[in-house]
C-alpha cells in the first residue's frame, strides 16, 4: 500500500495488482458491488491510516471512489466531507487524449459544469466542480488559470467546440492507445 497524496481533506491509497490479489480482492469487485466491498473498503483505509500516520478522519459521510491504475491495480480516493464548494479551473494541454482520459476520471466521480475550447494546437477545459475533482485532476494537469476571470480570458481568446457537458462528452470517448 502507497499514500500517494494526502492532505487534511483527502487521501489517495494506491494498491498493485499483487497487493490486491493477496487480500482475495481485484478492481472490479471494489467497484461493481460497493456494498459488499465497503467493509474491505473500510478495512484497507483504517490499515493505511494506522500505517502512515495520517489523520484522515473517515466518517459514514466520507466519499470514497475506486479507479482503476491500468496494471490492475487501483486507487481508493477518500475525500472529507466538507469539500463541497464549486470552483472554476481552467485545464490546458496539446493532447486531447490526456484530457480525455482526465475527463473520464472526473465524469465517474461527479457531474460537473464544463465547456472546451481551442486555440491553435492548444485545447482548454473549463470546468466549475468540487475540490474534489479538481484534485482527481492534479493527477493529470496542474490548472493553467482559474476563476471567473480566467473563464472569461478562455471565451474571448479561444474558440469554443462544446459549450456545455464537455467533461461528460469526452469522458465517453476512449483515448487512443
Amino acid at each position: 500500500m502507497k499514500v500517494s497524496h494526502t492532505s487534511d481533506e483527502t487521501m489517495i491509497i494506491e494498491l498493485t495488482r499483487d497487493e490486491l490479489k493477496s487480500c482475495f480482492l481485484t478492481y472490479e469487485k471494489l467497484n461493481e458491488d460497493f456494498s459488499a466491498a465497503k467493509s474491505a473498503l473500510t478495512r484497507i483505509i483504517c490499515e493505511t491510516r494506522k500505517l502512515s500516520g495520517e489523520g484522515l478522519a473517515v466518517s459514514d459521510s466520507s466519499l470514497i471512489d475506486v479507479l482503476p491504475d491500468g496494471e490492475g491495480g487501483c486507487l481508493i480516493v477518500v475525500f472529507s466531507p466538507k469539500e463541497q464548494k464549486e470552483k472554476i479551473r481552467i485545464y490546458e494541454s496539446r493532447d486531447i487524449d490526456l484530457l480525455m482520459d482526465m475527463s473520464k476520471a472526473i465524469s465517474l466521480c461527479e457531474k460537473t459544469q464544463s465547456s472546451l475550447y481551442k486555440s491553435g494546437k492548444s485545447y482548454r477545459l473549463v470546468l466549475e466542480a468540487s475540490e474534489r475533482a479538481h484534485k482527481i485532476c492534479g493527477e493529470f494537469l496542474a490548472p493553467s488559470d482559474e476563476g471567473e476571470k480566467g473563464k472569461i480570458r478562455t471565451e474571448e481568446s479561444f474558440c469554443c467546440l462544446i459549450k456545455d457537458g464537455a467533461s461528460e462528452i469526452l469522458g465517453g470517448f476512449t483515448a487512443k492507445q
